[in-house]
């Protein structure tokens, strides 16, 4: 990130987390200056059975749990 910060570039990171304080540790700890999008259409077997990716698209009421 800090490389980043002197270039006109705009970074968008794709997050993967199943607990809403993995997201918010990952925000704090990078700042405002990123664009992050929260990964919720990985169908990979795995991710979903972790609750993360399409196990938010199948059960939306968990992930502020």
């Amino acid at each position: 990130m800090a490389l980043l910060e002197k270039s006109s570039v705009i970074t968008g990171l794709n997050l993967r987390g199943s607990t809403p304080e993995s997201f918010s540790a990952l925000a704090r700890s990078l700042g405002e200056s990123v664009v992050y999008e929260i990964d919720a259409h990985c169908r990979q077997p795995a991710m979903v059975a972790a609750g993360c990716g399409e196990y938010y698209l199948k059960i939306p009421h968990t992930w502020w749990l």
